[in-house]
């Protein structure tokens, strides 16, 4: 172990040019990857965020989000809320 940090310490430059060879093989190799066995999804959802400043996590529930997903409630083809 103290002969491979003597030779890094040594030889600064080589450690760097390999480093940075191997980020840019990396790079080319993730940019030329494709994923064949993956079928293309969308999965549908939706997600809303309530905020209301300064209330208390049970006043946005009972004052914001509870209108909301009742109101959500009454679109068609939702399946849960």
């Amino acid at each position: 172990m103290k002969g491979l940090v003597r030779e890094i310490l040594n030889r600064p430059v080589t450690v760097i040019v390999t480093i940075i060879a191997l980020v840019v093989f990396f790079i080319t190799s993730m940019s030329s990857i494709t994923l064949k066995m993956m079928p293309d999804m969308s999965i549908p959802i939706m997600a809303v965020y309530t905020i209301y400043p300064g209330a208390t996590p049970e006043e946005v529930d009972e004052l914001v989000s509870d209108k909301i997903s009742s109101a959500l409630e009454s679109i068609s083809g939702i399946k849960a809320v």
